[in-house]
């Protein structure tokens, strides 16, 4: 009996062990995963390459996600994401509400495009007395567009129906909508980003003006628009080597966008992740994709949050890569 009871007594330690030493691996193997979660459409594009490669990084596992656009800022919000590449307004926005992360790099800027009919010379003041029909309402298309109306003093009204003398902005709740308004001849043009513009060919509509440039023109600098950037929680930030290697990862994927064998294969390469975009070889190229370290550019970042109506509490948002 006393040797059934030691007997017993032990196999309690044994199994105790053995299920700590497993909870120990598995708390292991959750600690040195990273969630990176990416809004489906042409921020995907930032981070492709690791979509599609090696996602052991620096002593971290990289666990890949789509996610739908209106979710993205819940993942910052919630701290569910540890990385993210996310609108950097919605960002700006959430760091003041009190998130815990830092904006590393900008790598989406700008998307957006007029499209219409097939014309001989577009300029812009061809768009007053019709009819624009938008996405983007409250939103960077908005507040793009009006910059750049501002700039060149072309009225403007939101109106569905043409007003003399003035743009008539219209807006819609996506660009399949302002590109059947079009084609409906509800409206004369449309503003949609990539890779809708692309797709847009098949009904035969035409890329007419790049609201980037013109935004360029409009603020007086040289550069695009930070319309999309990637954020990381502040105490992941610290792993000075593991921010170096990642950034050199997003450089890495301008030349992996540059091959046509990837591009041909990025739509059903994010399908395995949820995404139902279309990416068309021939719309990357109008994505501007590009990698910039948001410390070099935070002045320009201030001038497009500005827009908003955004200020920043602070600037210790922005990362420094050089401290």
């Amino acid at each position: 009996m006393k040797k059934a009871k030691i007997l017993t007594i032990v196999l309690v330690i044994v199994l105790a062990a053995t299920v700590f030493a497993f909870a120990g691996c598995n708390n292991t193997e959750t600690d040195n995963t990273l969630r990176i979660a990416l809004p489906d459409g042409t921020p995907c594009l930032a981070m492709a390459n690791l979509f599609d490669g090696d996602k052991n990084l620096e002593g971290y596992k990289l666990d890949m996600n789509v996610v739908g656009a209106n979710l993205i800022g819940n993942e910052v919000l919630s701290g569910k994401a540890d990385i993210a590449i996310m609108p950097t307004n919605a960002f700006a926005q959430l760091y003041n509400k009190g998130v815990d992360y830092q904006i590393i790099t900008s790598n989406i800027f700008g998307v957006l495009y007029i499209i219409g009919n097939p014309e001989t010379a577009f300029e812009l003041s061809n768009l007053t007395g019709k009819v624009v029909s938008s996405i983007g309402k409250t939103n960077t298309p908005e507040y793009v567009f009006k910059k750049i109306l501002d700039y060149y003093q072309i009225p403007y009204v939101e109106a569905s129906e043409a007003v003399a003398g003035k743009v008539a902005i219209s807006y819609v709740d996506d660009g399949s909508q302002a590109i059947q308004a079009v084609k409906n001849d509800e409206a004369d043009y449309a503003i949609v980003g990539e890779p809708a513009v692309t797709n847009a060919a098949s009904k035969g509509l035409v890329n007419l003006y790049d609201l980037q440039e013109g935004w360029s023109i409009a603020t007086g600098g040289n550069s695009k628009y930070p319309q999309a950037s990637l954020v990381m929680k502040s105490s992941l930030a610290k792993d000075k080597k593991f921010v170096t290697a990642l950034v050199e990862k997003l450089y890495e994927n301008l030349e992996y966008l540059k091959d046509e064998e990837n591009l041909a294969n990025l739509t059903s390469l994010f399908a395995e992740y949820g995404s139902a975009t279309t990416f068309p070889a021939a719309s990357i190229a109008n994505c501007n994709v590009d990698v910039k370290w948001a410390y070099d550019i935070k002045d320009e970042m201030k001038t497009y949050l500005g827009e908003f109506g955004i200020t920043l509490k602070d600037d210790n948002c922005f990362y420094n890569y050089a401290a």
